[in-house]
């Protein structure tokens, strides 16, 4: 067998460090702003929308998902997070049990929460233009 040059795995290294960097950028761009509830299949109710909003607070982000009817809002919750680097960059709430994860190539955020009873539940926003 033909034995591998040392810059054949130098450059796979750059390779692999370039997209982790580029990676990581584009989900610290998506730290900040608010994004809409996305209605699968497009199903929306009339005069319902849901927005998530994400604001640096010192060294934790603080997150806001406001329910709104009519554009009034109803329901309101609060929480800190902390920014964690694994998967694809994620936000945990302190002492809470939910997490947000970021999916860059498609502008969206994945939130989960965790119930008493165990079971989950995943809503998906979209970035607001």
């Amino acid at each position: 067998m033909k034995e591998k040059s040392p810059l054949y795995g130098l450059w796979n290294t750059l390779k692999v460090i370039s997209r982790f960097c580029r990676q990581h950028y584009a989900t610290l761009t998506m730290l900040q702003g608010s994004y809409y509830l996305y209605a699968p299949d497009n199903i929306k109710v009339a005069g319902i929308e849901t927005i998530l909003q994400i604001k640096p607070s010192g060294g934790l982000y603080r997150l806001t998902r406001t329910e709104y009817i009519h554009n009034e809002p109803e329901k309101e919750q609060t929480w800190l997070a902390s920014y964690s680097w694994h998967c694809c960059g994620a936000l945990v709430e302190v002492g809470g049990g939910r997490c947000c994860f970021f999916d860059a190539d498609m502008g969206s955020i994945y939130l989960e929460t965790f119930k008493e009873q165990g079971k989950a539940s995943v809503e998906i926003f979209i970035k607001s233009l």
